[in-house]
């Protein structure tokens, strides 16, 4: 099974890419925070890991329309192999990325939940002896 879920923010303005007057993809770089509590300082932390993400057709056109730098979004899809020649090098170039099957909004209770605050004492973040 090839599904990824993210739920993040767009970090920067979605490359909208006119392939003919059929078919278009939009590029874009989404930014996921994962929660860790460093042990050095004892305090809660976020990692963040940008992902790249192709949303073609129908999907580039609802990004171009409603998703901009700074907004949250959740994008389901597959992960998948690209590559291509570095110009100064000659060497190639392997990167992961995703291609969306579906885009949607990240409902405002979620936006509020997402938004960096310390995890209450009861939440799983908080309980370091969870048992896997």
């Amino acid at each position: 099974m090839n599904k990824v879920i993210l739920l993040g923010t767009v970090s920067r303005e979605p490359e909208i890419i006119e392939i003919n007057e059929n078919a278009k993809v939009a590029k874009l770089s989404v930014v996921t925070q994962e929660r860790f509590k460093n042990k050095d300082t004892d305090k809660y932390e976020n990692r963040p890991t940008f992902v790249e993400v192709d949303a073609w057709n129908g999907l580039a056109t609802f990004v171009q329309n409603n998703f901009g730098k700074g907004k949250a979004i959740i994008v389901e899809g597959k992960l998948f192999n690209d590559n291509y020649e570095d110009k100064e090098t000659g060497k190639k170039v392997y990167r992961m990325r995703v291609r969306a099957d579906k885009i949607n909004f990240v409902p405002r209770d979620s936006q509020n939940a997402s938004n960096g605050d310390v995890p209450s004492d009861n939440s799983p973040a908080a309980n370091d002896d969870i048992p896997f």
